[in-house]
C-alpha cells in the first residue's frame, strides 16, 4: 500500500509525462532529483541528471536517499538504510535491461560494483577544500538556474511596458489613466512564447519553470511600473512647459 501511495504522489507532482520517463530521487529532506540511474552500489546511487544526461556521472549516499522511483515503475525505498561495511555483500544492483531491479548474486563483492572515482562525481558542492563538503544537488539548482536564465533572456516585457508609458505621458490624464494599463499588464503571468525561453523542454522541468515564471514576472512589473513613473512625469513635466509658454 505504501509503495502504491507513493506512486500516486509521484504521479500528481511531476505528471504524467514526465513520471514514464525518468527515474526519480527523493531525499530524506524531501526534495527531489529527476535523473537516471546508472548502476546502485554498497553504499551509492549512480545517476546522470535527467535534463543533462551528457554531463558527468553523480552519485549519492543511500543515507541521504529516502527512496528511488524508477521509470519502469519499480520503487525502493531506503529511508532504514544501513550503510554496507566494506566486507559485506551488496544487496541491489541495477542490471543491463533499462528500469528493471535484480537481486545481486552471492557471489558480488562491494569491489566489484564500485565506480571508478576518475569517472564518478560526488554531487556536493565544495566549500574550497576537497575534505569539506556542502549539501547534495538538489531541486533548488534547477530553480535558480531558471531565474539566472530569465534575467538573461526574458524581453517580452517590453510591449507592456511601452503601453503603459504612452497612456501615462498624456498631459493632465495620464497621471490616472496609465494606472490601469500598469495594474492589468503588471499582474498577469508571462506565458507561452512570451517566455522568451531559449529551450522550451527546460521548462518540463517543474522547479526550472517556476523559478524562470517567477522571475521573469518580477522583471516584468518592475519594468511597467518604471514606465509608468517615467510616463507619469514626462506628463506632468509638458504640463508646466505649456504653462510657461502660454503665460
Amino acid at each position: 500500500m505504501k509503495k502504491i501511495i507513493s506512486s500516486l504522489i509521484c504521479a500528481f507532482i511531476l505528471g504524467p509525462g514526465n513520471v514514464g520517463a525518468q527515474d526519480i530521487i527523493k531525499l530524506k529532506d524531501k526534495s527531489f532529483i529527476q535523473a537516471k540511474v546508472l548502476d546502485t552500489s554498497a553504499n551509492e546511487i549512480v545517476f546522470k541528471e535527467f535534463f543533462n544526461q551528457s554531463g558527468p556521472n553523480l552519485s549519492l549516499r543511500k543515507t541521504e536517499i529516502f527512496s528511488v522511483q524508477f521509470e519502469g515503475g519499480n520503487l525502493i525505498s531506503y529511508k532504514d538504510f544501513i550503510p554496507v561495511s566494506s566486507g559485506s555483500k551488496v544487496g541491489l544492483s541495477l542490471s543491463n535491461d533499462k528500469g528493471n531491479l535484480s537481486g545481486a548474486s552471492q557471489n558480488n563483492s562491494l569491489g566489484n560494483n564500485k565506480q571508478d572515482s576518475s569517472q564518478t562525481i560526488q554531487a556536493y558542492v565544495s566549500k574550497g577544500s576537497s575534505n569539506k563538503q556542502d549539501k547534495p544537488i538538489k531541486e533548488i539548482d534547477y530553480f535558480s538556474k531558471g531565474k539566472a536564465d530569465a534575467k538573461k533572456y526574458y524581453k517580452s516585457y517590453r510591449e507592456p511596458a511601452a503601453l503603459t508609458f504612452g497612456i501615462s505621458a498624456v498631459p493632465i490624464y495620464g497621471i490616472v489613466l496609465g494606472v490601469v494599463p500598469a495594474i492589468i499588464t503588471s499582474n498577469v503571468s508571462p506565458s507561452g512564447h512570451h517566455l522568451d525561453c531559449p529551450n522550451i523542454s527546460n521548462l518540463e522541468n517543474q522547479a526550472y519553470s517556476r523559478g524562470y515564471r517567477q522571475e521573469a514576472k518580477r522583471i516584468k512589473q518592475k519594468k511597467v511600473w518604471l514606465c509608468y513613473g517615467t510616463g507619469a512625469a514626462t506628463g506632468i513635466v509638458a504640463i508646466i512647459l505649456l504653462i510657461s509658454i502660454l503665460v
